[in-house]
């Protein structure tokens, strides 16, 4: 882990040096553990707000959603 003196100094100094060192920490599994649960909630809503999505076009009734449109 490097030390505060060392975050500075070699703290990436565009959008695209930061992105990939976040990206680096992502991949590296150096998320903390509030960051992991909020990915899988918004995974799990993302996947099922899609299947209504899919059940929709296809014609399938949703109870609770208006049939206007």
């Amino acid at each position: 882990m490097l030390s505060p003196i060392n975050r500075v100094i070699n703290r990436p100094k565009t959008l695209t040096e930061h992105t990939v060192a976040k990206a680096q920490h992502v991949l590296a599994g150096q998320r903390g553990g509030l960051t992991n649960i909020l990915a899988l909630v918004g995974t799990i809503l993302v996947l099922a707000l899609n299947s209504i999505l899919i059940l929709q076009t296809f014609g399938v009734p949703i109870p609770g959603l208006s049939d206007a449109g």
